[in-house]
């Protein structure tokens, strides 16, 4: 039988008195309390220890709390100065796009020009050769008369030489030019 259980048993059984019951059950309480009271010290020191670790815990996850909110403000902020850099590129890629546009209607209107210039070159060449064929046939007139002209003069002995050579330097200016228009 336990102890417990004897005392209540004896405690009937003899029917101590009621001093007697207040002295045992003090005496009991007093033992129950020095029980308590340790238990009380200990979970004291391990709840003052659970509590030091809690609040340690608490400062660490604040911390971390307040770093992962950084981290996020850093990566929000790099993420906007993303897109200010998009934003400037596309700025830039459609001002180029202006520049090649301007350059383009430039390149255009030079195209124009060019082929202007062509047509004028192409009139200009086909007068030249018309002009430069005419001049050939002219050169070899003048050649032939100048020829005659002194022939006819030999023949009846008079001296053409001076008004022949203002005939020559025509005809060789002449010559000169088509010369030039190989």
């Amino acid at each position: 039988m336990r102890t417990r259980e004897k005392f209540y048993k004896n405690l009937s059984e003899f029917n101590v008195g009621h001093e007697k019951r207040v002295e045992r059950f003090e005496f009991q309480d007093v033992k129950t309390l020095d029980g308590l009271s340790k238990k009380a010290e200990k979970l004291t020191n391990d709840l003052f220890k659970a509590i030091d670790k809690y609040l340690d815990a608490d400062i660490e996850a604040e911390a971390a709390v307040e770093a992962e909110n950084k981290a996020l403000d850093i990566v929000e902020e790099k993420k906007d100065e993303l897109q200010k850099i998009r934003q400037e590129n596309n700025k830039r890629e459609e001002n180029q796009q202006k520049n090649i546009d301007i350059a383009r209607k430039n390149l255009e209107k030079m195209e124009e020009k060019s082929m202007k210039i062509g047509d004028k070159f192409i009139k200009a060449e086909q007068t030249a050769r018309g002009l430069k064929s005419q001049a050939e046939q002219l050169v070899d007139q003048m050649n032939g008369a100048i020829s005659s002209f002194e022939s006819s003069a030999k023949a009846l002995g008079v001296d053409v030489s001076a008004n022949v050579s203002k005939y020559n330097t025509a005809m060789q200016k002449l010559n000169g030019q088509v010369l030039k228009l190989r």
